[in-house]
């Protein structure tokens, strides 16, 4: 005889089933290749890396999203929390 366990759980706990699913789908169909091509990604890689080498958060000028300083170089105009979190090791 089957056993109806998992569609007893899933009855009683409708929103963990639906996250469950959610993460598991999320999982398998996660790609991290496309990191980087798009201009968010490039703008808080080179903002990390500007951090992690010269101490500052001044990025080339040219760039699609940036913020011309005085300096001669630019900062982006999106926050730092993506690119603290690549900076710190």
């Amino acid at each position: 005889m089957p056993s109806r366990v998992p569609s007893r759980w899933i009855a009683a706990r409708p929103f963990a089933a639906a996250l469950l699913l959610a993460g598991v789908v999320l999982a398998l169909t996660a790609d991290e290749r496309v990191f980087g091509l798009g201009t968010d990604g490039r703008i808080m890689v080179r903002t990390a890396v500007s951090m992690v080498t010269l101490g500052e958060i001044g990025i080339a000028r040219g760039q699609a999203v940036d913020v011309p300083r005085p300096g001669g170089d630019a900062v982006s105009r999106y926050g730092m929390g993506a690119s603290l979190v690549l900076a710190i090791p």
